[in-house]
């Protein structure tokens, strides 16, 4: 079951750096006064960390075998960047 969630982990990271890697080319090859366009990539790559940080801290911590560290964790800083991250989304998918 570990090796699977690494495997899983390993292909997520994949997708991820691509994701990062052309938000990042975005960013670069934007207009300077494109601010929306700007708030948005900055809100991909937020997205886009977030969910490396959940794959090194769950996901790969679960394909380990052994003893794991317990870290504090900062609830209301996570709600409040799931609630921005929410806000930015478009209110209907086509």
């Amino acid at each position: 079951m570990g090796t699977l969630a690494g495997g899983i982990a390993h292909d997520f990271n994949n997708i991820l750096g691509a994701i990062l890697g052309y938000g990042e080319n975005a960013r670069c090859a934007m207009r300077p006064r494109a601010a929306g366009l700007r708030r948005d990539l900055d809100s991909i790559t937020a997205a886009g960390e977030r969910a490396g940080a959940l794959v090194e801290s769950g996901i790969l911590a679960f394909s380990r075998s052994g003893v794991s560290e317990r870290v504090a964790v900062h609830v209301e800083k996570i709600v409040r960047q799931s609630i921005d991250s929410r806000q930015t989304l478009p209110s209907a998918l086509p």
